[in-house]
């Protein structure tokens, strides 16, 4: 016991014999260039791209925060941009758009300056449509996909669900469609799934994420069940009520991916909060900057009514 106490205090004392300095280097005000866009989601692919701002110390709040020029290639083709404004329909205002076609393959290239910041650029790889698939639909509500990965690509998945609900009251009709939110994997309704996915946000609702790591080049089967749409006490208001789901199946670009999974870290590390655990970093293909340029093919099934 003595030998204990003894060793005990000699610890002690070595670790006051010793010093340690740290110099922590405030936050930099040099403004980067920020990117944020996923081609392919629709037949025109949007993007914002701007300057950041300082959270302390600017000195001029009025500052520009706009790129001084911007340049997108496919296969080291210039596509034509144009920058929406408040009458652009379908684009939000300051974003740059073009409708110009981004065959599946390609090789995709933003590079953009502005005064003060460093030049940035991304790269991605469009990715080929979704292989052929099979799927099955239940009425938990529930959609199971079956394909065949493609082995020579890094990809991953998302599955996203939309509700349609039809209710009648007196003859007139209305009809409220939304994108549903994803269950906890439960095997009560059927079909067996993987549970290595992150839940995204994407477009207007919430999906369900997969990385082809664990799968590439093999048949899979990925499942997502839903909450149904509406409350049935609601629904006992109306003369008829009839409701139908249809699901989305995304192939994104591995940078996607990579990107969700360092925002899950960072929003869900708790314990770096206070200091227990080494800080999270968030993830970026743009080289000199921020934010995330990817792309995505996208596929559909049909509606299938709920009962």
């Amino acid at each position: 016991m003595k030998r204990f106490v003894f060793a005990l205090i000699m610890s002690v004392l070595a670790l006051q014999g010793c010093e340690t300095r740290f110099e922590l280097k405030g936050m930099s005000e040099d403004p980067k260039i920020y990117v944020y866009g996923i081609a392919g989601m629709s037949d025109t692919t949007s993007f914002r791209v701007c300057k950041t701002v300082p959270v302390s110390g600017m000195s001029d709040p009025s500052a520009s925060r706009e790129v001084s020029s911007i340049e997108l290639t496919v296969d080291g083709k210039a596509v034509t941009l144009t920058k929406a404004d408040a009458d652009t329909p379908g684009v939000p205002k300051g974003y740059w758009w073009t409708a110009e076609d981004i065959p599946g393959g390609s090789e995709v290239v933003l590079r953009a300056s502005a005064d003060g910041a460093e030049d940035v650029s991304s790269v991605f790889h469009m990715p080929e449509e979704i292989p052929a698939f099979e799927v099955i639909y239940t009425s938990a509500p529930a959609f199971k996909f079956t394909f065949k990965d493609d082995g020579s690509t890094e990809d991953c998945y998302a599955i996203m669900v939309y509700g349609e609900c039809t209710r009648v009251k007196d003859g007139d009709a209305t009809v409220y469609v939304r994108a549903c939110d994803p269950y906890e994997p439960d095997e009560d309704f059927g079909m067996e799934t993987r549970k290595d996915y992150l839940d995204v946000d994407i477009n207007d609702g919430t999906a369900r994420l997969w990385s082809d790591a664990e799968f590439n080049g093999q048949e899979v089967s990925l499942s997502l069940e839903v909450w149904t749409y509406f409350d049935g006490i609601h629904n006992s208001k109306y003369d008829e009520v009839k409701e139908r789901y249809k699901a989305v199946i995304y192939r994104l670009s591995p940078e996607f991916f990579k990107y969700a999974e360092a925002q899950n870290h960072l929003d869900n590390n708790m314990l770096a909060e206070i200091g227990l655990a080494p800080a999270s970093f968030a993830y970026t293909n743009v080289t000199n900057g921020l934010g995330l340029f990817a792309g995505v093919a996208v596929a559909e099934t049909e509606w299938f009514e709920y009962k």
